[in-house]
């Protein structure tokens, strides 16, 4: 399917719950996520998400994890990043990005600590700084799906989830493992005022600040405003396919767009940690899936400019716009944006309160 298709409008419904079932029921089919990795292409559909997050909210409810217990990620921008941010979501638990920038893991564990944290999901990728931190306070069997952990500093934190794509482990690698699994769905029947995530801000000014949101926050958020403007300019019924490596556990990265607005998402699998992907495979990323927008920082876009020129490449078909974030520009840095896009949408907000302030222009 190209960008000129006509498809159905879809209109969210009150909770992120009802969405990714509703989405599952009238668009089995439609690619919600597209993983780009060494140029191999991984997606999921709407029914796919739908049924390996709700067999990952099964196994949660299962292991006696309640509505609303606060449920920790650390996993990197990957498919498993996605499957169990949502399957914490639909088990009516909350989902919390847990960040480790500094080396004695003080803000993890205090974050873990505000938050009331009662399990934390870490990669067991030995590259993955998280899982050094935390490895050492494993307590229990790693082969099980539940892990217990002890951590003086964490209290409440009791278990982990260790997630692997390893064949030869002990584990079995999470997405094979649910896609072969005869578990059941499970989808709790969730209140718009429930909490859904916690996010935290970036620790610039000290330890990260929670900012708890709701369903209906969620479902209601800053971003679906992007996806109003853009169906309002370029036609109530074509196909939006957004390109975006910001990170899933950050505001402006989550995985609103898909689950609630039912926006294609293409981005690259960081699973690895390998940092070997070139611009090269970014452009053929956004060709391939004929992406109609995409979401950078500043620093990024001219990364990715300079890789073209400086190869004698060509550009490939120009986005309809690109959303800048995350840092300042310039007018010379936005001047070559037009090499890429239509228009070039400067947009400034913060966890907190999401979108402040933003412009659109059409050329400079």
């Amino acid at each position: 399917m190209n960008s000129t298709e006509q498809v159905p409008v879809w209109e969210p419904r009150d909770t992120v719950n009802e969405c990714t079932v509703s989405l599952a029921e009238m668009f089995p089919d439609k690619e919600l996520f597209v993983f780009y990795h060494k140029g191999q292409r991984d997606s999921y559909t709407a029914l796919t998400l739908y049924t390996l997050a709700g067999r990952f909210a099964d196994r949660l409810r299962r292991h006696g994890f309640q509505r609303q217990d606060v449920i920790a990620n650390t996993l990197p921008n990957s498919p498993e990043r996605v499957i169990t941010d949502l399957g914490i979501i639909l088990a009516g638990c909350i989902t919390m990005n847990l960040q480790h920038l500094l080396v004695d893991g003080s803000d993890l564990y205090h974050t873990a600590r505000k938050s009331g944290c009662k399990c934390v999901i870490m990669s067991d990728n030995e590259q993955c700084p998280t899982w050094q931190l935390l490895k050492p306070y494993i307590a229990g069997d790693t082969d099980n799906f539940i892990t217990s952990i002890s951590i003086d500093h964490t209290p409440e934190m009791t278990s982990s989830i260790v997630v692997t794509r390893n064949r030869t482990g002990p584990r079995k690698p999470l997405l094979e493992d649910l896609t072969n699994s005869d578990e059941e769905v499970f989808v709790d029947k969730v209140s718009p005022s429930d909490l859904a995530v916690i996010f935290c801000t970036s620790g610039s000014t000290g330890y990260s600040k929670l900012v708890p949101r709701t369903h209906a926050d969620t479902v209601n958020c800053l971003l679906m405003r992007d996806v109003a403007w853009y169906r309002k300019t370029y036609g109530q019924t074509v196909k939006i396919t957004m390109y975006s490596d910001r990170l899933l556990g950050w505001i402006g990265g989550f995985s609103f767009y898909s689950t609630v607005a039912a926006v294609t998402r293409v981005l690259k699998d960081s699973y690895t940690l390998d940092e070997s992907t070139t611009s090269q495979d970014f452009w053929d990323a956004v060709t391939n899936e004929d992406c109609t927008f995409a979401i950078m920082a500043p620093l990024e876009v001219e990364k990715r400019i300079t890789h073209i020129t400086s190869s004698g490449g060509v550009f490939p078909k120009k986005l309809k716009y690109i959303i800048v974030i995350g840092q300042p520009n310039t007018k010379e840095q936005v001047k070559k944006m037009f090499l890429l896009s239509e228009s070039v949408v400067v947009a400034y907000g913060s966890t907190e309160v999401s979108s402040i302030a933003g412009i659109t222009v059409q050329g400079i």
